[in-house]
């Protein structure tokens, strides 16, 4: 290998490694802060960005060190082909860490939406019953209106309720996931090693047949196949489009619920 092959080599794996620092360092401080902020409620939104942390963790713990690996051996042998175990412990773990990013923040578009629903109705509810309880009366339609519905949005997602005599509980970062919290992670996550094993067994969904036994593979970059397409679907395109439309329609249904306390 050349001596600028050499210094390519080195500089391309460095970049990689100072990545991974880097990653890990600001992930590891985004923890922390969650962990010791007592202001911060064991919400699902906060057990997501856990989530985001964690599969940032394994990217730099995992991902670009192999990535270094597989750069810095190419390059200083020429060849881009290696072992089928590298490659496919490769091609899982790295599609399956990127998808959980997107797959999360979509999440929590959902659970924001729910929870404005949540919110929508309980306001239709306590307003309906007050008038009933007072038609002559305006102090509820002044007050209702008042009462913060991203505080009622924590109140659902922290799980607080007012059970036994008025004793209210909130569950905290200490107290662990609940079941809902770990269904949705366990969801993501499947859902993403799913996704990473769909690229490597391919061949086998596609039906197409070998015609001798596969000992080693080259790690693709960029957009090649109906795969790729569908990894930039899924991974950019869907969360850009989900995202958005269901925040728009969380503060929809916002508006339309302040509209009808306040008009009633």
């Amino acid at each position: 290998m050349t001596t600028s092959g050499n210094f390519e080599c080195v500089t391309i794996v460095m970049l990689e490694m100072g990545l991974s620092f880097f990653g890990i360092v600001f992930n590891l401080l985004v923890v922390t802060t969650l962990r010791q902020e007592e202001s911060i409620r064991g919400s699902t939104n906060n057990f997501l960005l856990f989530n985001l942390c964690f599969s940032n963790l394994v990217i730099a713990f995992l991902v670009k060190p192999m990535s270094a690996i597989y750069i810095g051996y190419a390059i200083s042998s020429g060849s881009w082909e290696v072992g089928l175990t590298f490659c496919n412990l490769y091609t899982i773990v790295y599609n399956a860490t990127w998808c959980v990013f997107p797959f999360t923040l979509v999440s929590m578009c959902w659970i924001k939406l729910l929870s404005q629903c949540r919110c929508t109705y309980c306001g239709i509810l306590c307003c309906t019953q007050s008038q009933s309880e007072n038609e002559g009366s305006k102090i509820f339609e002044e007050e209702i209106p008042y009462i913060s519905s991203s505080l009622t949005s924590n109140m659902v997602e922290s799980g607080e309720s007012l059970r036994g005599g008025g004793r209210s509980s909130s569950r905290t970062l200490e107290d662990g996931p609940t079941v809902k919290q770990k269904t949705i992670i366990s969801g993501i996550w499947i859902l993403s090693f799913l996704f990473g094993f769909i690229f490597v067994f391919q061949d086998k969904i596609l039906g197409q047949k070998t015609s001798r036994q596969v000992t080693f593979c080259k790690i693709r970059t960029g957009i090649n196949d109906v795969f790729d397409y569908i990894s930039l679907t899924v991974t950019f395109v869907l969360p850009l489009i989900i995202g958005p439309v269901l925040i728009g329609i969380s503060q929809n249904e916002e508006n339309v619920v302040t509209v009808n306390l306040t008009g009633q």
